[in-house]
């Protein structure tokens, strides 16, 4: 679901796309797959969000599929996530012009749980 406010916000903010899930612990389950931006003061934008059986490759696409039908796409579009495969996955088909990158607090994170000596950022 893309809100109307979203929708005409979107040019007014950097180009930019943060997409993440979280799981939802209630009795129904699932999965709730959120698209976030950044306006000009560097807050955090809502772009999108949708409830999902599970953060699945098809999952993904679709949550793209509709974020680019409501709000298309920007020059220099860049897209970050955590390193979740079916993110990725679903950018790289529906934003291919865009480039993907993932979060530096969530690797730094993934470091800091790996390499016990690593002091990151």
């Amino acid at each position: 679901m893309c809100l109307a406010a979203s929708k005409h916000g979107w040019p007014h903010c950097r180009p930019i796309i943060v997409v993440d899930g979280s799981t939802l612990k209630a009795g129904f389950g699932g999965m709730l797959l959120a698209a976030c931006g950044h306006d000009a003061d560097g807050s955090i934008f809502s772009l999108a969000f949708g409830i999902v059986p599970s953060e699945s490759n098809e999952s993904c696409k679709w949550l793209f599929e509709k974020l680019r039908d409501s709000i298309s796409t920007r020059e220099s579009l860049a897209i970050v996530a955590d390193k979740h495969k079916g993110i990725e996955y679903a950018a790289n088909i529906v934003y291919s012009d865009a480039d993907f990158g993932i979060c530096v607090p969530y690797l730094a994170a993934n470091l800091k749980t790996r390499y016990k000596d690593f002091k990151g950022p």
